[in-house]
């Protein structure tokens, strides 16, 4: 990392600074810069012109700034210029920061001001200051001592009452993720390194061998052994990362800049990312008045957020079930702290912008958001196991891991949320030596998900056509029909012109739906995976007192969730009972081993991969707790840590999961729904935007819909089928014209069905004749608008009935 940056971020002499922008614009071909006003002027704080060989004269506005929030800055800048009547052709934003998305900032500003917009952010000055070593000695002449001086601060996510030795583990941990230099073959003796390092950087004397061992022992319960200490310290003298002062061991000076330097990184690209979120909070909430106090409160809660939503899934690790926050408690605290002190309408719109990135991060995003994830990570396994002892030599190969339901389903289809990232660990755990096994109950289970995946289908089949695809993700959950309409919506050639229908053939056959759902998966599961359980079965057997005392308790917790709503009661009982004999499996293949006195991670033989903590919260309640489950998270973080499975940056931010999003999109749904069932077009719509927006028009198609419930009483139509929201066509036309005066449109085939209609009543054909036309583009549409043209039908015959 460039200690420019680090430069850069401490920096608090603002005229000093503007000094230096126009320097380094100088070397960018902006040699007559003239200065004309200081951080209180106008919104200009120099300006260039140039005169060119047609004599045209072009007028360039210079703004210099250290703020965080880039894109408030150029609002902020082109609100002040307009308001002092300042002519100009071009602004040029100059800022310390690092920007994402400079393109699209040019763009949006060149389409709103018909002006030219220029961006010169972080990378600007890392260019030109590292290849002038004189503006950097004239401008930061005393970089070294401060970098001594503010080593031992807190870092960016530190909460003020932790410990130094905390801060120190988070910084050391970015220092080896960063750098190139510091990866070697023997990752697992990287994260001992790394442990050493923390605690010997964590305060300024340092320690001795036996201080060292001392700490360990008082803050970690771990009993080293004076060799392994040893031999890590001399890795990192080699490394250039400590130096000994007689017995006393302490964080070098290349150590500490580079930690610095790092962090500074880190902190760049996060402010970047929260200027990302606040940004588009703006443009979703660009109906609500937002002020600059609110941009602050915005700031400090998305840091807040983001560090409990980084901690949340470091102690995913640990093995104390008691410290694991069940999803739901999770979810309510980040959003409580993410609105906090925020009006309700913005703080929805803050909640959905934070969600819409982690769900679409663009390269830096990812980076960013998945280097914090891992740091977190891996200074959480620190805490448990140092030495990694459980992944030494073979012992690894020796596990036996067991699949739940879900990470079954998503490594059967192509574009599950996760079945990439899934299938990929999958294959590595088999190529390791890994023994994997699928029990019959699973196989059952992933049998009545293909049954239901027809019944989700129809729930959801208007919304195909009309909402965004991050919306089907956060809201369907049965993954056949997920990879079904994905697949459909990328244009995947594999599915292309098949029904629903003929795909899910290829998954499940009603005359013998067990065997032939053995055939899919051995077809579509990698080599090696043991579907059944008769192996299992005979070396372990499941106390059925045990099983039915733990599925009670996961059933009283298994209701309470989302899904538990689509299903029968039969259905949740099944469910829950799956659940204790995947937990009670795993935990009997490990009883007769010896008691693991040190807690190295995953130190047993079994383990069940499941994303649910609702098994071990139980068997923790009932007295029978074992620390046998393994979230597939934690195995993709567990194996990268050791250098054994490479997840993609967006992989990583996938498996933290999206609370957010799903907090918005449960809150909107049913709104969604109704407008989605009337066929309004939601794709590219925010949705807190589009609830404000349209809750008149949502209100009245909800009044409509309950008083044709009431008032519909004619038996000869399916009473299942979706229920009209327009009293005629008429009606529907005079919505669809409503809907369009707001910016919004149908789906297509709901548009065509209107023209045909206006053309149809302008011509004057015969009614008989027309009615049949209608009622065929009605039925292009889907039965449940076919109740529009009996109404139109009813009508007509009423009035013919009454000429008579």
């Amino acid at each position: 990392m460039d200690k420019i940056e680090l430069a850069l971020s401490r920096y608090t002499d603002y005229f000093k600074f503007e000094q230096l922008c126009i320097e380094v614009m100088s070397y960018y071909g902006f040699s007559r810069i003239k200065k004309i006003g200081g951080h209180k002027d106008d919104g200009v704080d120099a300006i260039e012109s140039n005169s060119y060989y047609d004599e045209t004269h072009e007028k360039r506005v210079f703004q210099f700034t250290m703020q965080k929030e880039t894109k408030a800055k150029i609002t902020d800048t082109e609100k002040k210029l307009e308001r002092n009547g300042v002519e100009y052709d071009e602004l040029i934003i100059v800022t310390s920061r690092s920007v994402n998305n400079i393109d699209g900032l040019m763009k949006s500003f060149r389409l709103k001001k018909q002006k030219s917009l220029q961006i010169y952010d972080l990378s600007a000055f890392v260019t030109v200051v590292g290849s002038h070593q004189d503006l950097l000695q004239r401008y930061f002449p005393d970089l070294n001592s401060q970098i001594q001086k503010d080593f031992l601060n807190d870092d960016y996510f530190s909460d003020s009452g932790e410990d130094q030795l905390s801060i120190s583990m988070i910084k050391s941990t970015l220092l080896f993720s960063l750098s190139p230099d510091l990866k070697t073959s023997q990752q697992r003796k990287n994260l001992f390194d790394k442990s050493l390092l923390s605690v010997i950087s964590s305060i300024d004397e340092g320690y001795n061998i036996k201080e060292v061992m001392d700490v360990f022992h008082k803050k970690f319960g771990k009993i080293l052994v004076d060799s392994q200490v040893k031999a890590a310290l001399e890795r990192l003298i080699t490394k250039g990362l400590i130096t000994v002062d007689g017995e006393k061991y302490k964080a070098s000076k290349k150590a500490k800049q580079e930690i610095m330097t790092g962090i500074a990184h880190v902190e760049q690209r996060t402010n970047a990312l929260i200027d990302d979120i606040i940004a588009q909070t703006h443009v979703v909430a660009s109906s609500i008045k937002c002020s600059v106090d609110d941009d602050k409160q915005m700031w400090t809660n998305i840091k807040k957020t983001l560090n409990l939503f980084f901690k949340y899934y470091g102690t995913d690790l640990a093995m104390d079930v008691d410290s694991i926050v069940p999803n739901m408690v999770r979810q309510e605290e980040l959003i409580r702290l993410l609105k906090d002190c925020l009006q309700p309408d913005l703080g929805e719109c803050l909640v959905y912008s934070l969600g819409d990135i982690l769900s679409h991060p663009n390269e830096k995003q990812s980076e960013v958001i998945s280097l914090w994830a891992k740091a977190f990570i891996s200074t959480q396994l620190m805490r448990l196991d140092p030495m990694l002892g459980a992944f030494q030599g073979n012992a690894f190969k020796e596990k036996v891991f067991i699949l739940d339901t879900d990470f079954v389903l998503n490594c059967m289809v192509k574009y599950g949320k996760q079945s990439s990232v899934y299938s990929s660990l999958l294959k590595e755990l088999l190529k390791i030596g890994c023994k994997v096994y699928i029990t019959d109950d699973v196989v059952r289970e992933v049998v009545t998900h293909a049954e239901f995946a027809k019944r989700n289908f129809n729930y959801f089949e208007n919304a195909f056509e009309a909402a965004d695809e991050s919306v089907i993700y956060e809201r369907l959950k049965n993954v056949f029909v997920i990879d079904y309409y994905v697949s459909i919506l990328r244009k995947d050639n594999e599915f292309s012109n098949r029904t629903f229908s003929s795909y899910m053939s290829n998954i499940y056959d009603s005359d013998d739906s067990y065997n032939f759902m053995l055939e899919v998966m051995e077809n579509r599961l990698p080599k090696g995976v043991i579907i059944g359980d008769e192996d299992l079965r005979r070396k372990v057997s499941v106390d059925e007192v045990e099983r039915d005392t733990l599925t009670k308790s996961i059933f009283g917790e298994t209701i309470k969730t989302y899904k538990a709503a689509y299903r029968s009661e039969e259905e949740n009982w099944q469910i829950a009972k799956t659940d204790a004999e995947l937990y009670l499996i795993a935990r009997g293949l490990n009883k007769n081993l010896p008691v693991n006195k040190n807690k190295m991670l995953m130190d047993g033989k079994a383990y069940l991969i499941t994303n649910s903590n609702r098994s071990i919260r139980c068997a923790k309640s009932n007295g029978i707790f074992s620390t046998v489950v393994s979230k597939p998270s934690v195995l993709v973080a567990l194996l990268s840590e050791i250098g054994w499975f490479d997840a993609s940056d967006k992989s990583i931010v996938d498996l933290l999961g999206n609370p957010f999003l799903a907090e918005i999109t449960n809150q909107c749904w049913d709104e969604l729904k109704v407008l989605v069932d009337s066929g309004v077009d939601l794709r590219g719509k925010e949705l807190p935007r589009l609830k404000r927006e349209l809750k008149h028009v949502i209100h009245d198609l909800i009044t409509q819909e309950e008083d044709d419930l009431k008032n519909d009483n004619d038996s000869s139509f399916d009473e299942e089928e979706s229920t009209p929201k327009m009293e005629d066509m008429e009606q529907f036309v005079q919505f669809a014209e409503m809907i369009h005066s707001k910016g919004y449109k149908l789906i297509p085939i709901a548009e065509t069905m209107i023209e045909n209609y206006k053309q149809l009543k302008s011509d004057k054909e015969d009614k008989e004749k027309k009615n049949e036309r209608l009622k065929e583009e009605l039925n292009k549409v889907g039965k449940g608008k076919q109740n529009y043209i009996r109404r139109v039908m009813k009508n007509e015959e009423e009035k013919i009935r009454k000429k008579k």
